[in-house]
């Protein structure tokens, strides 16, 4: 790999106290080359990262949620709708017509009539507009004293008409309305409550939200409701049109008034919070059971309304509402659409429409709801920023991976379908995407409670210098080293990708350094005691932290050995980049430094296990949004890397804690693991998405790994080959007791 950039990172504090220590004393006698003696260290990671994830009780899907109360109304103070500018603009179309003429009929004339015409007129038009302004005067009364005029109701306006003679004369045109809204403070009888309407929240031409009050019973302050007020004949066009639906539906109908020629939808305070809130709180995690829970009630209310032949198209999480006995509600919807609403009508929501509603190049659909719905469970796993780039030609819809690196591995694939931007690569209806997600749910769960077993193995490797690559530096910088002991079912497999460019020492010098230190660590540990055993995840975590630790210690004595002093920068320094995975029986712990990659290929998908550390994610990971980083400058900088280091007063180099990202899983019969420099991810297709479905493909055509690793080099090499390319798989090929 090419180094651009590496940034420094400090890892947990750990500690001795178990074999670890023997093998750093054995090391010194063994390595000494490589590795100084080292302090044993023990990781915050402990196997109790997932388990928070599942509920004791299946059924009580969001029966852990905290009560609270929020409003969805705003509290400032009560301020009027902005008056109509109809008026304004129709005198200001009459008078650019009237010069208009004016101008047209002059050019006929001779100078001298011109000049009377001209005065002539400018009297005329002065003394109309006088009139009209008193006439406007005179007409002008407070909103709260008259009723307004009725939607679509049309009224005279006095044009001015010039002819080329020089004539004038009035004639009155009938223009249509647009709908004016009720007085501030106005009252309405609904089911015989009085509901007074205060500040709006939101105006269009047709309709207007109103934040108002109810009395209560007692001394209770009066309670808050939301009305929708619109022109009866946008009521009966749009609303009165809704469906019915089912009693179990989320959707919540409103209490409807008819009055003269308008209509009053309202909607009830909800009891609770909203949705919104609670996904925007960091302290909060959702279990596996409340997010399936929820996303099923959304579902089906949207699988009554495709049944029904309409869309939803405003599905938000401000919408939805957890009410006090922890059913979720979709509150202040007033209409529905269907794929024959015109582009221009069709509600547009950040973060939640989907990208053929921006780019109006496809219809509308199912698959629309569906790219809403996965927003909504995207966001509240990962707690990211809304998506704001959903309008651009190609929107990526991150991993979820990226923001929540403890959340299992199984669902990320499923999400990442929802969300396609390509209708056609999207799940077709919301019971689709409910069926992989409630399979997704189950996999991962099933692998969650699967008991520890020993494992039937096939493994194939291959390593190679780009084609490409070669012809700029003959020099592989990858190295790969595996073992696996079929009597214990333990192994330990890494690929290392040393750095390219680089003043001090060179890059396949710091990923040898990094075998020799595995290799070393490796045949330690088989002669001890606890090698016989079970090794818990917090245990394998440590020993995968031991290499590293002593192979960037190694790396810093080697340059202080060569330089007398390192003037540049520490980033200068040779490094690598490595995936590493410790296996033990089918629970396997993977980690990771730099943008080498990590897979797990199933009969059903394949999904990237770690998450690179380059600049662009380490932007994702502080809450960047989308379309900040769409051309960021510097994005595949790596950020961490083997060989991180930082200068002393002596100009000498001094190795620092490395912090790399660990995942857990437990493999299953079939299952694949995939280990690979990025010569191969970044060859394999033109996308991250590309590379993942290529790299599947070639797996499930050639069964065995050593043929399918031969054609995954050829395959990277065939598509450019700029960059070495080492793959190792591992298959699953049965479980044994």
């Amino acid at each position: 790999m090419t180094k651009k950039d590496s940034a420094t990172a400090q890892s947990a504090e750990t500690g001795g106290g178990d074999f670890f220590d023997d093998i750093s004393v054995d090391l010194q006698s063994q390595f000494s080359e490589f590795a100084g003696k080292e302090e044993s260290s023990e990781t915050k990671g402990t196997d109790e990262a997932s388990t928070q994830l599942f509920a004791s009780d299946s059924s009580a899907s969001l029966s852990d949620l905290d009560e609270a109360e929020g409003s969805v109304f705003d509290t400032s103070s009560d301020t009027p709708p902005p008056p109509s500018s109809s008026e304004e603009s129709s005198q200001s179309q009459a008078t650019g017509e009237s010069e208009e003429s004016k101008e047209m009929s002059l050019s006929d004339m001779e100078p001298s009539q011109t000049e009377e015409v001209e005065a002539a007129s400018n009297e005329e038009v002065e003394a109309a507009s006088n009139k009209e302004e008193e006439a406007a005067s005179d007409a002008k009364v407070s909103s709260d004293e008259v009723a307004s005029p009725s939607a679509g109701e049309e009224s005279p306006a006095v044009v001015v008409v010039k002819k080329s003679s020089g004539e004038q004369h009035t004639e009155s045109l009938k223009v249509p309305k647009v709908f004016a809204a009720s007085a501030l403070n106005h009252t309405i009888d609904v089911g015989g409550v009085t509901y007074t309407l205060h500040n709006p929240l939101e105006e269009t031409a047709e309709r207007i939200a109103w934040r108002s009050t109810c009395p209560s019973e007692g001394d209770q302050p009066p309670q808050p409701a939301y009305v929708v007020e619109m022109s009866l004949n946008e009521y009966r066009a749009s609303y009165q049109h809704f469906p019915e639906l089912s009693e179990t539906s989320v959707l919540v109908a409103p209490q409807v008034l008819e009055e003269d020629d308008r209509a009053f939808l309202v909607y009830s305070h909800p009891q609770g919070y909203s949705l919104s809130e609670r996904i925007r709180d960091p302290q909060h995690h959702w279990t596996i059971q409340q997010m399936q829970s929820l996303i099923h009630q959304l579902g089906h209310m949207m699988i009554e309304l495709h049944n029904a032949g309409h869309l939803f198209l405003q599905l938000t999480d401000e919408s939805i509402w957890i009410q006090t006995d922890r059913s979720p509600v979709v509150h202040g919807i007033d209409r529905v659409y269907n794929n024959r609403t015109p582009n221009h009508l069709l509600p547009i929501f950040e973060g939640f429409s989907a990208p053929e509603i921006y780019h109006q190049h496809v219809p509308v659909g199912p698959y629309t709801d569906v790219f809403a719905l996965g927003a909504l469970l995207h966001y509240m796993i990962s707690q990211c920023p809304p998506f704001n780039h959903l309008d651009l030609a190609e929107p990526y819809v991150p991993s979820l991976r990226i923001y929540q690196l403890d959340f299992p591995v199984g669902l990320d694939h499923v999400l990442f379908r929802a969300c396609h931007p390509d209708t056609a690569l999207r799940y077709n209806s919301v019971g689709d995407f409910l069926g992989a997600l409630d399979r997704a749910i189950a996999e991962i769960e099933a692998r969650h409670r699967a008991p520890r077993q020993n494992l039937d193995l096939s493994v194939g490797h291959d390593i190679h210098i780009g084609i490409n690559k070669a012809q700029r530096n003959p020099t592989n910088q990858d190295a790969l080293f595996w073992r696996f002991d079929k009597s214990t079912s333990k192994g330990l497999f890494i690929i290392a990708d040393g750095v390219s460019h680089c003043n001090y020492g060179s890059g396949d010098r710091a990923s040898s350094i990094l075998i020799a230190s595995a290799r070393e660590h490796w045949n330690l540990l088989v002669q001890k005691e606890v090698y016989q055993q079970p090794i818990p995840s917090a245990q394998r975590r440590r020993f995968i932290q031991s290499i590293f630790d002593a192979a960037n210690a190694a790396i810093s004595r080697e340059i202080n050995r060569l330089y007398e002093r390192v003037d540049g920068y520490v980033e200068d320094v040779m490094g690598s980049t490595c995936v590493m995975a410790f296996l033990d029986g089918n629970e396997v712990t993977i980690a990771n430094l730099g943008d080498s990659r990590s897979y797990l290929k199933t009969p059903y998908y394949i999904e990237q296990i770690n998450v690179d550390h380059d600049y662009k994610t380490a932007q994702m990971q502080v809450g960047c949004d989308l379309r900040s980083i769409q051309n960021l400058m510097g994005a595949s900088l790596i950020t961490r890397c083997v060989g991180s280091c930082r200068k002393d007063e002596k100009l000498k180099v001094v190795p620092l804690k490395l912090q790399p990202d660990f995942f857990e899983l437990k493999l299953q019969k079939d299952d694949i693991l995939v280990l690979c420099s990025d010569g191969l991810s970044d060859y394999a297709g033109n996308s991250e998405a590309e590379s993942r479905e290529t790299i599947a493909k070639i797996l499930d055509v050639h069964t065995e790994p050593i043929s399918a690793v031969f054609w995954l080099v050829a395959l990277a090499n065939q598509r450019g080959g700029g960059d070495n390319i080492s793959v190792i798989e591992i298959k699953v090929l049965d479980t044994v007791q």
